[in-house]
């Protein structure tokens, strides 16, 4: 919108110009009364179209601080990974995460949180690789971001990470042939 006014004053200009150009050096009678309202008008539309545009530049940055308040926060990412993750938008999951522990390290917080997550997404995209050896690197990953967090997380989540680092513990050793 500040760009529209911008654009709108600018045709201002140009017809004013254009206006000028038409009546010559030195009009008269009706030409110099009607050049001289296209000034006044001229002026009068830029102080509109500047207050526009200020009026406009508020409101954005208003609309992107209320964005970032009620979206730039990590538990709201980290829910929506959550939710991503059990709909099957692996890609999805994986940015939002991303974005939650960026703002996590941002504000100076350990994102061990997220690393439950984290190991759940890595496991649902093993399940879905069908290549053994990357298969069992996704595998080891899982299993490094559950243990992380069963020695560094807290909650309910603890005992989880604990059984299914355990239950990844297997599955890497069959993938292995040990």
């Amino acid at each position: 919108a500040a760009q529209a006014a911008l654009d709108i004053r600018r045709r201002g200009e140009v017809f004013l110009m254009t206006a000028e150009r038409a009546a010559g050096t030195a009009p008269s009678g009706d030409a110099g009364r009607l050049l001289d309202e296209a000034r006044a008008r001229t002026v009068e539309s830029r102080a509109w179209l500047h207050e526009t545009a200020q009026v406009v530049d508020g409101a954005v940055r208003k609309g992107r601080k209320y964005l970032q308040l009620e979206t730039g926060d990590a538990a709201t990412y980290s829910a929506a990974a959550d939710a991503e993750i059990v709909a099957g938008k692996l890609a999805d999951a994986r940015k939002d995460l991303d974005k939650a522990a960026k703002l996590l390290h941002a504000a100076g917080q350990d994102p061990v949180s997220l690393r439950f997550s984290y190991g759940v997404l890595t496991d649902k995209l093993a399940g879905r690789e069908k290549v053994p050896a990357k298969r069992l690197v996704l595998l080891r990953q899982a299993k490094a971001y559950f243990d992380e967090f069963a020695a560094r997380g807290s909650g309910p989540r603890v005992a989880a990470a604990r059984t299914r680092s355990d239950e990844l513990s297997d599955e890497i050793r069959e993938l292995e042939g040990k």
